[in-house]
Order: structure tokens, then C-alpha cells, then sequence
């Protein structure tokens, strides 16, 4: 019986320490005016518009998850850190410098194609997949 304890109180301890392992990490934040940005996009003039111009920091590589289909624990492991949040649904954006992750988004509408994209992204009209680039990587399955 002591040792179902035993067993018992550890996985509790690794549990919660699990859980509370990433309290002091930031959350993704969700950025409505980058989306409203995108959404004035598409009813513009332009076909296509460089996705640089929508953000004003500093990044050089971008990861993107559909969360409505992601797993959590994949995620986690492709950025190298823990980023994603605890419940979503959307487009997880998560920008890089380098190999340091700099801001982690959460855009809650829209297409997004998974993958690793670069300073050559850019937003255009007509696909589900709105944000393209050239360079486009998918992550591996």
C-alpha cells in the first residue's frame, strides 16, 4: 500500500510541476489589429502585399500552426520551447530572430497553411491559405 502511495504522490508532483512548469512563459497574445490589417487588405486595390509590412518588430523567420487540427505537444517541439497555449483555435503565428522566439501570436480567423515561412511572406486575396511564400517549408509529419 506505501508504495501505491508512493507512486501515487510522484505522479501528482510531476504533474503539477508540469503544469506549472511554463506560468512564467507569456502567453500567446492575440492581436486583432494585425488581423483587421489583413481584413483591409483584402478589400484593397492590391493582389499582394509583403507581410513585413503588417508587423512592426523585429523577426526573420515565422512558424504558423492551424490549432483547430494541432497537437500540442508537435508544436511545443518544432518551436524547440513551449509556446502553444492551452486551448485554441486559429492561426498560432510564432516569429523568430535568429534562433530565439521574439512574440507568439494567436490570430483566431482566417486559413493558415502550416509551415515555416520568411521575411518573403506576403498576404494575398483568393485562397484559404492567405498568408504565401515563395520559400514556404512545410514542417515534416
Amino acid at each position: 500500500m506505501t508504495k501505491l502511495r508512493s507512486t501515487v504522490l510522484l505522479a501528482l508532483v510531476v504533474s503539477l510541476s508540469v503544469a506549472c512548469g511554463g506560468e512564467d512563459l507569456e502567453p500567446p497574445r492575440r492581436n486583432p489589429a494585425l488581423l483587421a490589417a489583413v481584413e483591409d487588405f483584402m478589400t484593397s486595390d492590391l493582389a499582394r502585399k509583403p507581410f513585413k509590412e503588417f508587423t512592426d518588430w523585429e523577426w526573420d523567420r515565422l512558424f504558423l500552426f492551424d490549432m483547430d487540427d494541432a497537437s500540442y505537444e508537435r508544436i511545443d517541439a518544432l518551436v524547440g520551447e513551449r509556446v502553444s497555449p492551452l486551448r485554441a483555435f486559429g492561426g498560432l503565428f510564432v516569429y523568430f530572430r535568429g534562433d530565439k522566439v521574439v512574440r507568439v501570436e494567436l490570430l483566431e480567423e482566417g486559413g493558415y497553411c502550416e509551415g515555416q515561412y520568411t521575411t518573403a511572406a506576403y498576404v494575398r486575396k483568393g485562397y484559404s491559405c492567405w498568408l504565401a511564400d515563395d520559400a514556404f517549408t512545410p514542417f515534416p509529419p
